[in-house]
């Protein structure tokens, strides 16, 4: 399974060995690996396998910063996933983030739900260490679509993963997109699970500070026009267009008409009929 690693700052007699002056450093997080259960497919991408950046088809990480190959992400942002077709559809997320690492390991986190806020229907979720004897198993309980809404590590200092999916069901006309945001900004209205690191460690006299990221989610769902509804409305946006381009047309002008009739001699010469030409008689609407 994935192994971390955690780097100790040596202090003798108050005196770093090996250490530059002591100088403020943020809380870093960075995001280990993270899979997708879609309908009963996985897709996992992590670190060791040099594959952080990855997404199967339909999801969305435009707005998310999962990494690159083997190099970490903050793992934040929003991640979107977009579903069709009629009948029961199984959506979750597993992520597994580390928060300053390097200043105080991987293994003095924790991790909650958002109290007193139950998830929503169909919402269902897990918190747990990814690692456990060499086995997943919050990973393997998303893939076999069976999150218990448990926190499997509560009040302890440890390896923290959290999991989170939506089961729902779409009519012949229907899609869905399902959203999840890892923020370090909590929720105010939604079910959310929180992991903490409680900071320290680090340089001497100046450690990180606590860190907090909060996973949650939502689905949205939307109607597909009909082909037959497609086609009338697109009748009715040429029709409107002609209309429009019809009423575009310039009428003739009669003025020029109007003054080439004015310009002509009040009293013909002797035996010299009038003759009216096409060009001063104007449209008929003019006369």
């Amino acid at each position: 399974m994935l192994k971390k690693s955690a780097a100790a700052v040596f202090v003798v007699a108050g005196v770093s060995v090996g250490a530059a002056p002591a100088y403020a450093i943020p809380a870093v997080v960075a995001l280990e690996q993270y899979a997708f259960v879609i309908d009963g497919a996985l897709s996992h991408y992590t670190t060791d396998g040099g594959t952080l950046g990855g997404a199967p088809a339909g999801v969305d990480l435009s707005g998310f910063d999962p990494g690159s190959g083997s190099t970490h992400g903050t793992g934040l942002g929003d991640i979107t996933i977009a579903v069709s077709g009629p009948g029961d559809h199984y959506v979750g997320i597993f992520v597994d983030h580390e928060i300053s690492e390097v200043a105080n390991t991987f293994f003095n986190e924790t991790g909650a739900k958002s109290d007193p806020s139950d998830p929503a229907s169909g919402q269902t979720w897990e918190i747990d260490d990814p690692d456990i004897g060499g086995s997943n198993f919050i990973l393997g309980d998303l893939l076999a679509q069976s999150l218990p809404n448990t926190n499997f590590i509560p009040g302890a200092t440890t390896d923290v993963s959290m999991a989170m999916a939506y089961d729902f069901v779409l009519g012949a006309d229907e899609t869905a997109v399902v959203s999840f945001t890892i923020s370090d900004v909590a929720p105010t209205s939604r079910f959310f699970l929180p992991h903490f690191d409680p900071g320290g460690g680090g340089p001497p006299g100046d450690p990180p500070p606590e860190k907090t990221i909060y996973l949650s989610g939502h689905v949205s769902t939307g109607s597909i026009p009909e082909p037959g509804t497609l086609a009338i409305f697109g009748a009715g946006l040429l029709a409107l267009g002609g209309l429009r381009c019809a009423r575009r047309q310039p009428r003739p002008s009669c003025r020029g008409a109007r003054r080439r009739r004015g310009r002509r001699r009040r009293t013909p010469l002797p035996d010299a009929p009038i003759r009216r030409s096409r060009r001063e008689s104007g449209p008929a609407w003019c006369d």
